[in-house]
């Protein structure tokens, strides 16, 4: 016990022998007679090397301690050097103990780690580790410095004993040759190839194919390729060797993964903001995405998809790219055949009956405007494709490509009123000019339809 408190147990202290029938094969005088296993023969497992003169075994195996070295010759003792230079079987005797480097407490060695003068404070009561005398051969720290089966001799080989957990026959398997214990249930994990519910089955419930199916462990692959829990396990050192592109794996041990090798084919997945990087392999980076406050603008580039000066536009100003003629689709209002025309060749979109609205909309589909709601002053303008009777003709949308031509009879008129992608089929060109009459005709030929006439009221 450390009575002083200054982290040494037992210091300047002689440490008598208590004297104790000899064991055989645990190297230590028991009986204080300074000779160890005597009566015992000579061990077994003894293993003969040259004699080391500082240890107090039998290394060369012929029953004697250090023999054939000199006597020790008592000298002053040198503190530090771990070595009994007076001879009086101590070592460093009398000596200050070195300065304290503080350290976390650790509980149960009888030690003062953290320099406090306290040992095991903050371990509670008793502490984890009671320290006995170490036992040799069961990989245990009896004595609680930290150390398993220190001080003990080489392994004598016994009987192997089932059920002790120790390598009684020294030949480095333990318990080999027993019957297994008895099976204690509990869940069952997957993919360790393991029978933790002792039902005979291994990683049942866990899909098929298990979550993890062993093979040899690959190093340097950062897997449990053989489901033992753990990685890279009885791997060296990285070596390097050429990279490998699309094993995911860092063969060259440069840090990188398949660096220099090119991109694999695109998998969709979300769009991530801010990372420059085309997630959902549709061309665009970062779309959707607010512009970083980083931006620094600079002139725009064409074609890279790119907010180059920052104004919340990709590309503007740049041409359009050129167009891919392609079969015309009737319900994407896009020139997909690239003739100029929307939706050209398509059928009129069907009207849909709903109750008349004094909206300058027909919602009824019987060709007539709006009709049961009060006059209107209408001011004509020039028509647009919005299914509005801009103009004040009593047509809606006449001249627009369809689907959004709303087909009328055909009218000298430059327009296309029956949607049938001709203009004025039919007409004679004008070639007598006379006096404009309100009449819905350029009268005149000036290109201009009922100028100078009031507005049309639409009932």
């Amino acid at each position: 016990i450390d009575n002083d408190c200054d982290g040494i147990a037992d210091d300047g202290c002689a440490t008598p022998c208590q004297p104790t029938p000899e064991v055989c094969g645990d190297g230590v005088s028991n009986d204080c007679d300074a000779e160890i296993d005597e009566g015992c023969g000579t061990p077994p497992s003894c293993v003969p090397t040259p004699e080391i003169c500082t240890d107090n075994l039998d290394n060369d195996c012929d029953g004697t301690i250090n023999d054939g070295c000199a006597a020790c010759t008592p000298k002053a003792e040198i503190c530090g050097d771990n070595i009994d230079n007076d001879c009086d079987g101590q070592t460093d005797e009398g000596c200050t103990p070195p300065a304290c480097t503080p350290a976390p407490e650790v509980c149960g060695n009888n030690a003062d780690e953290d320099c406090d003068g306290l040992i095991d404070e903050g371990c509670g009561t008793p502490p984890s580790c009671v320290p006995t005398a170490e036992i040799c051969g069961n990989n245990a720290d009896e004595d609680c410095d930290g150390l398993k089966d220190e001080g003990c001799a080489a392994c004598l080989p016994t009987a192997e004993i089932c059920g002790d957990s120790l390598d009684n026959d020294c030949d480095g398997e333990v318990d080999e040759g027993c019957t297994p214990p008895a099976c204690t249930p509990s869940p069952e994990i997957c993919g360790n190839n393991a029978d933790e519910d002792c039902d005979t089955l291994i990683d049942e419930g866990c899909g098929t194919p298990p979550s993890c199916i062993p093979t040899a462990e690959i190093c340097g692959d950062g897997i449990d390729n053989d489901c033992d829990g753990l990685k890279d396990e009885g791997c060296a050192t990285c070596l390097p060797k050429a990279e490998i592109c699309g094993d995911g794996i860092d063969n060259d041990c440069d840090g990188q993964i398949d660096e220099g090798c090119a991109p694999p084919s695109c998998v969709p997945t979300p769009e991530i903001c801010g990372n420059n990087a085309d997630e959902d392999c549709d061309g665009l980076k970062d779309e959707g995405c607010a512009p970083p406050p980083s931006c620094i603008p600079t002139a725009e580039v064409c074609g890279d998809d790119e907010d180059n000066d920052c104004d919340g536009e990709v590309d503007e100003g740049c041409p359009p790219p050129a167009c891919v003629p392609a079969p015309e689709i009737c319900t994407d209002m896009i020139d997909n055949d690239c003739d100029g025309d929307i939706n050209d060749g398509c059928p009129p979109p069907k009207c849909v009956p709903s109750a008349e609205q004094c909206n300058g909309k027909d919602d009824n589909c019987n060709k007539v405007i709006d009709e049961g709601c009060p006059p209107v002053t209408c001011i004509p303008v020039l028509e647009s494709c919005n299914e509005i009777d801009d103009d004040c003709d009593g047509m809606i949308d006449e001249g627009c490509a369809p689907p959004m031509c709303k087909p009328f009879p055909e009218l000298c008129n430059g327009i296309d009123d029956n949607c049938n992608a001709i203009i004025d089929e039919n007409c004679i060109e004008c070639a007598n000019p006379s006096n404009e009459v309100c009449d819905n005709i350029d009268n005149d030929c000036d290109g201009v339809i009922d100028e100078g006439c009031p507005p049309i009221v639409v009932q």
